[in-house]
C-alpha cells in the first residue's frame, strides 16, 4: 500500500509540474534553460562541441527504449550492423564561417588568395606555434594541388570524429560504410569561403538555381551536383554510392581508408590525410 501511494504521488507530482510549465510563456522557459546550460557548464567544465570555451546544449539521450543504444561510442551498434552509412565532412567547416565570415567586407580583398608566401608562414606560425612547418609539409602531401594557406582552415573538429566513425563501422564487417570530403571552392566573395559548413547541401540535392548567391551557378558547380546528387540518390536506392561519371568509389576500411574527395573534378584517395590530423589534433583517438 506503502509503494502504491508513493507511485501515486509521485505521478501527481508530476502532473502538477506539467500542468505549470504548460502556463508559462515560451520565452521564460527558453531563458530558464539556457541559465541552467551555462551554469551547469561552468560547473562541470564541459568543453563546447564547437571546440572553443566552455558550453553545454540539449541532446537526446539513451534512454533504452526510444533511443535503445548509443548511436556511436566506442562501438558501432550491434542493431544496425547491416543497415550501410555514407558518412563526411566539408574540408573547411567552421573554420572560414568563424574566423571571415564576421568580417567578410574586408574578407573579400584581403584572404589567402592575395597573401605573400611570408604572409601565409606568419599566419601559420601565429595558429599552429612548433606545429606549422609539418602541418604545412603534410597538407601540402594531402593536397598537393591546393592553395598552401588553405592549411589554415582545413577542419579537424568534425573530420577526425567522421574518421572513427567510418572506422568503427567497418570493423563490424556487416554493410558497407563510405566516406567522401566535399572541397569544392565556392568563387563568390572573393573566394574566401572555401567548402564550409552545408555548403555541399545545394550539390546534394541538386538545388544550385535556388542557392545562386552562396556559390554561383557555372557549369563546374552544376557538373558537380549532377555527380553528387546521383551517388546519394544511388545510395539512398541500393546502399552503394557508385555511379557513371565517378571514380570508382571502394567502401571504407581501417585499412584502406578510401575517401571521395569531391571538388572540381572528384577523385578517391586513399588514407590522405592521417597524419595531417594526427598533427591538428595531438592525442586524438581515430
Amino acid at each position: 500500500m506503502k509503494r502504491r501511494m508513493q507511485i501515486l504521488m509521485a505521478e501527481l507530482s508530476a502532473a502538477i509540474v506539467q500542468w505549470f510549465l504548460n502556463t508559462l510563456p515560451y520565452e521564460t522557459i527558453a531563458e530558464a534553460s539556457q541559465k541552467a546550460l551555462e551554469q551547469t557548464g561552468q560547473e562541470r567544465q564541459i568543453p563546447s562541441v564547437m571546440g572553443k570555451g566552455i558550453a553545454l546544449a540539449w541532446a537526446p539521450s539513451t534512454d533504452g527504449t526510444y533511443i535503445p543504444a548509443e548511436p556511436v561510442g566506442e562501438k558501432y551498434p550491434e542493431l544496425s550492423k547491416d543497415i550501410p552509412p555514407l558518412i563526411g565532412t566539408n574540408l573547411t567547416e567552421w573554420n572560414t564561417i568563424f574566423s571571415l565570415f564576421g568580417a567578410m567586407d574586408k574578407a573579400q580583398t584581403d584572404n589567402k588568395n592575395n597573401w605573400s608566401a611570408a604572409q601565409v608562414k606568419e599566419k601559420m606560425n601565429a595558429l599552429y606555434g612548433d606545429r606549422a612547418d609539418a602541418v604545412g609539409k603534410a597538407f601540402a602531401v594531402a593536397y598537393p594541388d591546393r592553395n598552401p594557406a588553405d592549411a589554415l582552415y582545413v577542419d579537424s573538429l568534425l573530420r577526425i570524429p567522421a574518421l572513427k566513425t567510418a572506422r568503427l563501422k567497418a570493423d563490424q564487417n556487416g554493410a558497407p560504410v563510405y566516406n567522401y570530403l566535399f572541397a569544392w571552392d565556392t568563387p563568390v566573395l572573393g573566394g574566401f569561403a572555401m567548402s564550409y559548413h552545408t555548403s555541399e547541401i545545394p550539390f546534394v540535392m541538386n538545388s544550385l538555381a535556388f542557392t545562386e548567391t552562396a556559390h554561383g551557378n557555372g557549369d563546374e558547380a552544376r557538373t558537380l551536383a549532377d555527380k553528387m546528387s546521383r551517388a546519394w540518390v544511388a545510395f539512398a536506392k541500393t546502399g552503394n554510392p557508385n555511379v557513371r561519371g565517378l571514380p570508382n568509389w571502394p567502401a571504407y576500411t581501417r585499412q584502406g581508408g578510401a575517401t571521395m574527395i569531391f571538388g572540381d573534378r572528384p577523385e578517391v584517395k586513399f588514407q590522405h590525410d592521417v597524419e595531417l590530423m594526427k598533427l591538428l589534433k595531438p592525442g586524438a583517438r581515430f
